[in-house]
């Protein structure tokens, strides 16, 4: 025999390291010998060295790797979730941008339902002229346009509307009062 001896003790914490799930190089490692020397121990002392159950051992393998193929599809899942968010908030803000250009769009071609003053045809900020009337023809709650469009009336002397426009704007005091 070459080496170091083995005491009963050693070989017993050695059978108790086995027992704990450890291998035969970290058994070596924590007794400070070789791998070989813990596998002849074992292989010598089969009693204390019972085989493993390698069922056992394949079955929990087999079910962590089945749990971390389930999480990792999971993720996958809540990825392409997100992905599927973020594409119909995308696709929602696009459809309003176009719902705004088109009704933009529709207001610079003149469809202004009956907002101006009846025959005559309203006319977009940026065409008026100097003498036209500049009262601004969307309703209040319409979201807000780069060219809205005006009434484009003759404007009254010294005034910035029309003759009808300033009927409706500029009122007596007397009438203002009541």
């Amino acid at each position: 025999m070459t080496g170091k001896p083995w005491t009963e003790t050693d070989i017993d914490r050695m059978a108790a390291l086995y027992g704990d799930g450890m291998s035969y190089a970290e058994i070596a490692d924590v007794m400070g010998c070789g791998r070989s020397a813990v596998a002849g121990i074992a292989n010598r002392h089969r009693d204390r060295f019972r085989k493993r159950n390698s069922d056992d051992q394949y079955m929990a393998r087999r079910m962590a790797n089945e749990a971390e193929r389930q999480r990792k599809a999971e993720e996958r899942k809540a990825e392409r979730a997100a992905e599927a968010r973020r594409r119909a908030a995308d696709l929602a803000e696009a459809e309003k941008a176009k719902a705004l250009a088109d009704a933009d769009a529709d207001r610079k071609a003149g469809d202004f339902a009956g907002l101006g003053i009846p025959g005559s045809a309203p006319v977009i900020l940026s065409a008026l002229g100097a003498y036209d009337c500049r009262l601004i023809l969307t309703d209040v709650d319409d979201p807000p346009l780069a060219d809205p469009p005006c009434c484009g009336r003759p404007v009254k002397d010294g005034k910035s509307f029309c003759a009808a426009h300033c009927a409706l704007l500029y009122q007596p005091r007397e009438k203002r009062a009541a």
